[in-house]
């Protein structure tokens, strides 16, 4: 979903990092939750959509 060439994030990632935030803010898990979207941001840092993305999370 994030991978692709394309400049747009598309939805459903986006959807279902929301998600995911969620679950992990569930579980009491923000600590883990905050290393995987740093780890995103690292690996994604070329990808300025993911990047407004992960902002607006």
């Amino acid at each position: 979903m994030i991978g692709g060439k394309i400049r747009q994030i598309n939805p459903a990632a986006t959807k279902w990092l929301a998600r995911a935030k969620k679950a992990y803010h569930g579980k009491g898990q923000m600590a883990d939750w905050q290393a995987y979207i740093e780890n995103l941001r690292a690996t994604y840092a070329r990808r300025p959509a993911l990047q407004k993305a992960i902002a607006g999370l």
